[in-house]
């Protein structure tokens, strides 16, 4: 009964493939994902919305985050001579569980952070507190901290371009129904510089992302991503340069089964990697 169950368990992993390499290569490298909904995908917002940021499906997450952020402050010296936000208003969208929001505070930014799913809007506000619990650093924290349960182009609307020196997105384009108009609106927020890290759409990233990290290694739970929705480079960089920004730097990131950790690589951008733009 165990071979039978392997068996049926390999067929159905391989019938997943071939619908998501379909849908993947019908859409073509360029096209966005069209909604009348606009960005917000209602099927992510309920699959987010009963994430368990704090246990093993946020493991995933705290374990990139170090590099992420590694990435994020080496562009920050290159550009700026430091490594810190300090006097910087930045967006933070689609905030999830709060890593990214900590770790802006931490650097001295004030930070507006998004997401369409209130409870993580919640979670990340207690995060934040939580992250900066000494009575000094909790009031400062707070004061230079908004969450807000909204989406990208309704920020905005609200806020206006060019409303945030820096706009940063983790792990969230490849989650969302408009990827053009969620990109475009990324890119008018942001004064200075924009940083987006995903997913690259390739043979390898299924391979890698999907078969091996949901169904063999259950890194994330099966059903986390869906590979047509992934995005190459070129298609980022497609709608950010039409609002006006230029690609600075496209870094991979790549996982060590070994270690469970992550590590930089310039040469390898075919599954994980950030993308730093500026004006």
């Amino acid at each position: 009964s165990t071979g039978v169950h392997l068996l049926e368990k390999k067929r159905m992993i391989l019938r997943r493939t071939a619908v998501a390499m379909r849908a993947g290569l019908a859409r073509g490298p360029v096209r966005g994902l069209r909604s009348v909904a606009g960005t917000q995908d209602g099927a992510e917002v309920r699959k987010f919305s009963g994430l368990d940021w704090a246990g093993a499906e946020g493991e995933a997450l705290r374990r990139m985050h170090d590099t992420r952020m590694t990435a994020i402050q080496d562009e920050l010296r290159a550009r700026h001579g430091r490594a810190d936000l300090t006097g910087l208003r930045v967006a933070d969208i689609g905030c999830g569980g709060g890593l990214l929001s900590c770790s802006l505070v931490a650097l001295g930014a004030q930070v507006v952070a998004i997401d369409p799913v209130q409870s993580n809007v919640d979670y990340t506000t207690a995060r934040v507190s939580e992250a900066h619990s000494q009575a000094q650093a909790a009031t400062a924290a707070r004061q230079r901290f908004e969450a807000r349960c909204t989406i990208v182009e309704e920020l905005l609307d609200k806020e206006g371009p060019g409303a945030f020196d820096w706009v940063l997105s983790l792990e969230v384009v490849e989650h969302v129904a408009d990827r053009d108009l969620f990109l475009s609106s990324c890119a008018k927020l942001a004064r200075s510089g924009l940083v987006i890290s995903t997913i690259n759409r390739t043979l390898k990233s299924y391979a890698l992302a999907i078969l091996a990290a949901e169904y063999v290694a259950g890194i994330v739970p099966p059903g986390t991503h869906d590979w047509a929705k992934f995005v190459q480079p070129v298609e980022i960089e497609r709608a950010i340069h039409a609002q006006g920004l230029h690609t600075d730097k496209v870094m991979g990131m790549v996982y060590n089964p070994l270690t469970g950790g992550w590590l930089q690589s310039p040469c390898q951008t075919d599954v994980n990697y950030i993308l730093f733009a500026s004006r």
